[in-house]
């Protein structure tokens, strides 16, 4: 099972990720030629984009992937992809005709300027093709086609790299350009699919086909939406209580932990569809599924040391003095990502179960925590209050989707070390915040991480929850 899983994540979970690590691709370019202050434009009308998205999709085409391997004949998947697509063109019109009239108050709300309403519109006309490239994604996991989803996935992301790169250096469009590189990548896209998956298309809507679909998605839709808004709830408190600059800053922290977001995607791309898959044709087996959870723990902690040690490095080499603030913003992102990351794995049970309304729960959750911290704490201790009020969220909810998931499967995940290894980068980050430790500290530092974590994987101590109770225990009993 770990080694097909592997082999998925690197096709359709990796592969994906090239598109997406555009961003991370160009930032000494967008450090070079956009401001701080673009920056979190940038950011503003992206978290609004996905937003939108989630409005479209209401998340119908996780319940085609849920129920595309119990469709028995090629002409039932036809009926439930062709239902799911057309009840997707539906909500695209709807959003679009609201987000187009009402384009100059939601403008306001989101810049308080009407500066930027050129680029509000490209947003507008880059929606219902980021809507569909999400669907037909999803689906050509599902449709097993390897070779041509990596011809789609390079073609794709090289219109769109060539054409911001065009727009920004040699038009100096400025920020504007980014979009329109972003427009031309996702039509290129979104033909490539469509051609490739026409088979499954028909004019035909089935109302029992989506009542099914529908039962499945909505109890998820609410914790979507809530995560949707979430990004735009943030960065409206972070541009009111601080600065558009501020939301920059934070912007362009996120372009240097994207590795980690994009690492991420491709697992939530990755995991629910392989394990339903493995499930189905090997009954109710989640053997493995501890295991696979430790192995990206470590790998996202071993990430997360990396970063904390060495941000303020990285922000140095690929940006101006502008940004240098955002170093201190990094380690402590990445924290939030891992475990937002991970939430992907140990959230199966509640998806599984077909209990999506606990995953809303959690999402809420999430959104809760963040967004009180921020709104309470963000002008008393500015920006960096930021990755601190998203890492304690991300912390929390992950150690209740475990909780869910042994509820419903019986998998035991590894909590404490989990705990025990968010702890050591949680200090870390505190002790290169608040002393300034030379770089030779830091290799030193980060070597013996890498001896420590090494001798925790020789001795494959997979299973190193067992020790430390023990350990934990015997401390007690004397």
């Amino acid at each position: 099972m770990i080694k097909d899983f592997f082999k998925n994540f690197t096709l359709y979970g990796l592969v994906p990720v090239l598109n997406k690590g555009v961003g991370f691709i160009l930032i000494p370019i967008y450090t070079h030629y956009l401001t701080p202050k673009d920056f979190g434009v940038q950011g503003i009308f992206t978290s609004f984009v996905l937003l939108m998205n989630y409005f479209i999709n209401l998340e119908v085409y996780s319940g085609v992937g849920r129920y595309f391997y119990e469709c028995k004949t090629l002409d039932e998947r036809k009926i439930l992809i062709s239902t799911g697509l057309i009840f997707q063109l539906v909500t695209t019109i709807i959003v679009i005709v609201i987000i187009s009239t009402n384009h100059l108050f939601i403008n306001d709300i989101l810049l308080s300027s009407q500066a930027y309403l050129s680029i509000y519109w490209i947003v507008i006309l880059t929606i219902p093709f980021s809507a569909t490239y999400g669907f037909f994604s999803v689906l050509m996991r599902y449709e097993n086609r390897p070779k041509k989803f990596l011809i789609v996935t390079v073609l794709q992301l090289f219109v769109k790299l060539f054409f911001i790169v065009y727009f920004i250096v040699f038009l100096r469009t400025g920020i504007i350009g980014i979009f329109y590189g972003q427009l031309l990548g996702l039509i290129v896209g979104d033909s490539g699919y469509f051609f490739i998956l026409r088979k499954y298309f028909l004019l035909k809507f089935d109302i029992s086909k989506i009542k099914i679909l529908l039962k499945y998605s909505l109890p998820l839709v609410p914790g979507l939406l809530i995560i949707g808004f979430e990004p735009n709830i943030s960065k409206y408190i972070i541009r009111t209580e601080l600065s558009i600059r501020a939301v920059g800053i934070y912007s362009f922290a996120l372009r240097l932990v994207s590795i980690l977001v994009l690492i991420g995607f491709a697992l939530k791309m990755t995991w629910q569809p392989f394990f339903f898959e493995n499930v189905k044709k090997k009954g109710s087996n989640f053997s493995k599924t501890k295991e696979i959870y430790f192995i990206f723990l470590n790998i996202f902690l071993f990430m997360c040391a990396i970063l904390t040690l060495f941000s303020k490095e990285a922000v140095m080499l690929v940006s101006p003095k502008t940004y240098w603030e955002a170093a201190n913003l990094v380690g402590i992102l990445s924290l939030y990502y891992t475990a937002y990351n991970l939430k992907d794995i140990t959230i199966i049970g509640a998806n599984y179960s077909n209990k999506t309304s606990q995953v809303s729960y959690i999402k809420f959750l999430t959104v809760i925590i963040i967004t009180a911290i921020l709104y309470l704490f963000v002008r008393k201790y500015g920006i960096l209050i930021i990755p601190v009020g998203y890492a304690t969220a991300g912390i929390i909810t992950l150690l209740l989707s475990m909780k869910i998931t042994k509820k419903y499967l019986g998998i035991q995940f590894q909590w404490l070390y989990t705990i025990l290894g968010f702890g050591f980068i949680a200090i870390l980050n505190a002790a290169i915040i608040m002393f300034d430790i030379s770089l030779q500290i830091r290799i030193l530092i980060f070597f013996i991480f890498i001896l420590s974590w090494f001798t925790l994987m020789k001795y494959k101590m997979s299973n190193y929850d067992v020790y430390l109770r023990r350990i934990f225990r015997l401390n007690r009993a004397q």
